[in-house]
């Protein structure tokens, strides 16, 4: 793995869709902008952002699941073979999310809740996962809406 220190999430996610599709992606700064601009983390409580984070690792292993079934049959769909394809993206989240090791992500977000309690209600963390949800929802829809024809090459 140290041959992939340093290379963000983003980046390494990035690259997984450019190795399925053959073609290079890049991000858009302008739709990852009004993403940040829609979760305003800096002006939510700390009920809303924990609420945002519960969220994230509640989905995240399914959400690496389905990531990880759409390359491989993607892979299969046109012939690639998988060892073009960019797996530690993948590799690195799926040996990490839904483990027992107190290392993992889940496991560091329920101890930052649970620390946190006192300071937030319960309410405020279910607004922030509402408020998470539909900025996503929103922000997927602006990727996709921009990734029209990257599979046409």
């Amino acid at each position: 793995m140290a041959l992939y220190a340093g290379v963000n999430h983003a980046d390494s996610y990035l690259q997984t869709v450019s190795a399925v599709t053959g073609s290079d992606v890049a991000a858009n700064d302008s739709i990852a902008q009004q993403y940040l601009d829609d979760l305003d983390i800096g002006r939510n409580s700390v009920g809303h952002v924990l609420g945002y984070c519960e969220m994230i690792e509640a989905i995240a292993p399914s959400t690496t699941a389905w990531i990880g079934e759409f390359v491989a049959q993607w892979a299969v769909l046109t012939g690639k073979p998988f060892s073009k394809l960019w797996w530690p993206y993948l590799c690195e989240h799926l040996l990490t999310e839904g483990g027992d090791s107190h290392d993992q992500h889940i496991q560091i977000v329920d101890t930052l809740v649970h620390s946190m309690s006192p300071h937030c209600s319960e309410a405020d963390r279910s607004i922030g996962c509402v408020r998470f949800a539909d900025a996503t929802i929103a922000h997927l829809d602006r990727v996709m809406a921009s990734a029209n024809g990257l599979g046409a090459h």
